[in-house]
């Protein structure tokens, strides 16, 4: 049956939708009206998919029909936009791969931020393993160099204790992006135009020895340092690398390979370490070179300490005789001469020292001065204890006796060295800490080596995860342990062999002088040593 009168708009639209509408068929193929309703229907939708060709009359009469839907299109944009829920129209997955593919966004361009008043920006590539500079710094660029203290805003270490200086890492060191700004300017990290911290852990390597008589020391060190970098894993490491401890063996001949697994060395018995291996601190006199900062004092600079700790607390003017045999520990007697007279034997490295002994008496000298190696340090005392010779000046000896446990020789009770560090059973803030922090190490390498972890971290916080020897000689590093100015310690701390074990001293003459904790040393020149009071005996 065919329809007498046209379709509505709707039964059309259904018709051309492909819906089966009774009699819409029938009229279509008969009624050219109709028809040319329904091409222009095809050629909205040719529009729609930029099909559009307008070279003939139909083509135009279509195009009239797009140009006619295009403010029904907007409405209806404009209503779904108007009723759609609070967070936005839902989001359709798109399932074929070609439509969906999107170009990456560009990258942003980070703009170098603003350098804080009076830091410097640094370019200098780092060493792909261990992010050590190509070039070193230069000198002390930091303004809080030289001070104890910092900024309020300063960094605190792992010891408690605020440096001064450039800021840590994790900090930008720049002013506050400003309004205007690009958003990945003030969120850029650390620093614009500093460098990412190196992948992977930190490590830092231990010297110690792993089997023989000196083992048990090495676990002592070993404990001390792990103690201080699981307090600095517990806050999240170093700028946000974590910190391993790598025992490297003094008594293995595999070491080498070990070695070239570590970041730097810190504290730690003495061996030959490679060059370019930052060390820090080593808890030992032997280590020496460009690449170690903040050793333990020479030799010279304990004897100066000591000479002016002997002319405090004697009147006497007699002259310090000096037992003197080739190698590092003869600066203890040239040290000594800066403030006292000193005369001076020559001895073998073979000697027994009886000899010595005996021509030393015999010029009647105020105290014994042994500037000799620690082994043969031993067999000096044991042959003044021989004759039954102790000068009232006491028995003054190098560093090394201190690392070399002379304490537990009978015939060394009551000898007197100096040192950077006070010793670990001393009331003292840093001490007490030490001791909380390691519980059963009371050794005098072990609590150097202590600190010279908490320095390396310290140092690696304001070089972006790095241990450097720049970093160290840069600034003036202060806790309730030590003071390091330029690389260097700069106590000198007299301590005395007193029942086993050194302890600090103070001058036994009255009126006794002002306790203090901190001196200055200055290589080459003048030494000022401080100590604090005598334990009573």
């Amino acid at each position: 049956m065919i329809h007498r009168r046209h379709p509505s708009p709707l039964e059309l639209g259904a018709y051309f939708d492909g819906e089966p509408i009774e009699g819409v068929s029938e009229h279509v193929a008969h009624c050219r009206k109709c028809r040319e309703s329904l091409d222009e229907l095809r050629g909205v939708r040719s529009a729609v998919r930029g099909e559009l060709d307008l070279t003939d009359g139909s083509a135009r009469r279509r195009a009239r029909w797009t140009v006619a839907l295009i403010p029904v299109a907007a409405a209806v944009a404009l209503l779904v936009a108007v009723s759609a829920p609070p967070g936005g129209l839902p989001v359709t997955r798109v399932e074929n791969a070609d439509d969906s593919a999107v170009a990456p966004a560009a990258p942003p361009e980070f703009t170098p931020a603003e350098v804080a008043d009076g830091a410097t920006a640094s370019t200098t590539p780092a060493d792909a393993r261990t992010g050590r500079s190509a070039t070193p710094a230069s000198g002390r660029s930091s303004p809080a160099a030289g001070s104890g203290s910092g900024p309020p805003n300063a960094e605190t270490s792992a010891s408690g204790v605020k440096h001064g200086g450039a800021p840590a890492a994790g900090q930008s060191g720049t002013k506050p992006a400003g309004k205007g700004k690009p958003a990945s300017v003030a969120a850029a990290g650390p620093a614009a135009g500093t460098a990412a911290p190196p992948a992977g852990p930190l490590r830092l390597g231990v010297p110690v020895p792993t089997r023989g008589p000196s083992s048990g020391e090495g676990n002592q060190v070993l404990r001390a340092i792990r103690a201080a970098v699981d307090r600095a894993n517990g806050v999240g490491g170093v700028a946000g690398r974590q910190v391993e401890v790598v025992v490297v063996p003094t008594d293995d001949a595999a070491r080498a390979d070990v070695l070239n697994r570590v970041d730097a060395l810190v504290g730690g018995f003495s061996i030959d370490a490679p060059a370019g291996m930052p060390w820090i601190m080593p808890a030992d006199v032997g280590p020496a070179g460009a690449d170690i900062v903040a050793g333990e004092l020479g030799a010279e600079q304990a004897g100066a300490a000591l000479g002016l700790d002997l002319a405090a607390r004697n009147t006497d003017t007699r002259t310090v005789g000096a037992i003197v045999a080739p190698g590092p520990d003869a600066g203890l007697a040239t040290g000594l001469a800066k403030t006292v007279a000193v005369q001076q034997v020559e001895a073998g490295t073979d000697t027994t020292c009886d000899q010595e002994m005996l021509a030393l008496r015999k010029r009647d000298v105020a105290a014994l001065a042994l500037a000799v190696p620690p082994a043969l340090a031993r067999r000096c005392a044991a042959a003044a204890a021989r004759i039954g010779w102790r000068p009232g000046g006491g028995l003054l000896l190098a560093p090394s006796a201190v690392y070399a446990h002379l304490e537990r020789d009978l015939v060394a009770q009551g000898a007197r060295s100096a040192v950077a560090l006070l010793p670990p059973n001393t009331d003292d803030a840093g001490t007490n800490r030490f001791r909380q922090s390691a519980p059963g190490c009371d050794s005098y390498r072990s609590l150097v080596s202590f600190a010279a972890a908490e320095l390396a971290l310290d140092a690696a916080r304001t070089a972006n995860g790095v241990v450097t020897v720049s970093a160290v000689r840069g600034r003036h590093w202060h806790s309730d342990l030590y003071d390091v100015d330029g690389g260097q310690q700069t106590t000198a701390h007299v301590v005395a062999i007193r029942f086993g074990r050194w302890a600090a001293t103070a001058p036994s003459r009255s009126p006794p002088a002002p306790p203090m904790r901190h001196g200055v040393v200055n290589p080459g020149n003048d030494i000022l040593a401080w100590a604090t009071e005598e334990p009573a005996l």
